[in-house]
C-alpha cells in the first residue's frame, strides 16, 4: 500500500524503497517479477536508466517472468535514454508483436509503433521508420 501512495504521489525514492522492501522479503505470495517491473518503471520515471533496465530484464526472465508489451516498451524507453538505439528499436519491436497478440488498445499499439518508427529514425532507417 505504501508503494502505491508514493508512486502515486510521485515520490520515485520512497517508492523504489518500498517495492526493494517488498522483493527483499521473498514472500512466495508476492508476485517477485511484477515487483521488478513497477521498481523498474520507478526507476525509470527517476532517471536511473541503467537500473530500470536491469529490474526490467530481471522481471522479463524471472521465476513468474511478465511477458507483457508494456515491459518491453518501458525498457525501450530505458535503451532509447542510455542511446542504445538497437536495443531499444528491438524492444520496441517485440512491444508491437506481443501488443498485437495479446490485443492491447490501439492507444498502447500506437505509443508502441510511434517509439518504434522514432527509434528507427535515430538508426537513420528511414525506410523502416
Amino acid at each position: 500500500m505504501k508503494f502505491e501512495i508514493y508512486k502515486g504521489q510521485s515520490n520515485w525514492a520512497e517508492a523504489i524503497n518500498a517495492a526493494s522492501q517488498i522483493i527483499d522479503q521473498n514472500l512466495e505470495e508476492y508476485n517477485k517479477s511484477q515487483w521488478y517491473l513497477d521498481r523498474g518503471y520507478c526507476r525509470m520515471r527517476s532517471r536511473s536508466f541503467s537500473d530500470a533496465v536491469d529490474d526490467i530484464t530481471t522481471a522479463l526472465q524471472g521465476e513468474n517472468p511478465v511477458n507483457s508489451a508494456y515491459a518491453y516498451n518501458l525498457r525501450g524507453v530505458c535503451y532509447g535514454e542510455l542511446k542504445m538505439y538497437p536495443y531499444a528499436a528491438a524492444d520496441y519491436k517485440k512491444a508491437t508483436v506481443l501488443g498485437e497478440s495479446q490485443n492491447d488498445s490501439n492507444e498502447n499499439l500506437g505509443i508502441f509503433f510511434t517509439n518504434l518508427g522514432y527509434t528507427y529514425l535515430k538508426l537513420n532507417q528511414i525506410s523502416n521508420a
